[in-house]
C-alpha cells in the first residue's frame, strides 16, 4: 500500500462524512438511530467541519510524501484520530447506542488505524528526509 493512496481514501471519506454532517445533520444522525433537537444539531455540524478540514489536509498531504516532518505529523494526527474514533465507535456499538450502522464506523476506523499504524510503526521509510546534493537541492528520483 502506498501512503498517497491511504491519504486519498481518507480524504474522500472525510469529505463525504463532513459534507453530510454539515449540510444535513438531522438526516445523517437519524441514519444511526439518533434524533436531534434544534440545540443539538450544531454538534454534527462541528464534526462535519472538522472532517472537511481533515479531508483538505489529507488531500494536500498526498503531494508532500517526501517531507519528513510534515508527513510524520500528518500520519500521527491521522493515527490518533483513527484510534480514538475506533475506541469511541466500539464503546458506542458495545453499549448498543444507535443502531447497527455504528459498526460501519468501527470498521472504517479499524482500517484507518491499521493503515496509519503501518506507516507510523512498520514502514518508516516513507518519511525519510530527502538526500541532497548541496544546500537545499534535492536529488531527482
Amino acid at each position: 500500500m502506498k501512503l498517497k493512496n491511504l491519504l486519498v481514501v481518507t480524504s474522500v471519506l472525510a469529505f463525504v462524512f463532513g459534507l453530510v454532517f454539515l449540510l444535513v445533520p438531522y438526516q445523517a444522525t437519524s441514519l444511526y438511530g439518533y434524533t436531534l433537537d434544534r440545540e443539538s444539531s450544531f454538534f454534527p455540524r462541528y464534526m462535519g467541519a472538522a472532517f472537511l478540514g481533515f479531508g483538505l489536509l489529507n488531500w494536500y498531504a498526498k503531494e508532500v510524501v517526501g517531507e519528513s516532518v510534515a508527513i510524520r505529523a500528518i500520519i500521527v494526527g491521522n493515527l490518533v484520530h483513527a484510534v480514538v474514533g475506533l475506541a469511541v465507535g466500539l464503546g458506542n456499538a458495545i453499549n448498543m447506542r444507535g443502531n447497527g450502522l455504528v459498526w460501519m464506523n468501527v470498521a472504517i476506523y479499524a482500517v484507518l488505524t491499521v493503515g496509519f499504524g503501518y506507516f507510523q510503526f512498520v514502514r518508516k521509510d516513507v518519511t525519510a528526509p530527502r538526500i541532497t546534493t548541496g544546500p537545499g537541492t534535492p536529488i531527482p528520483h
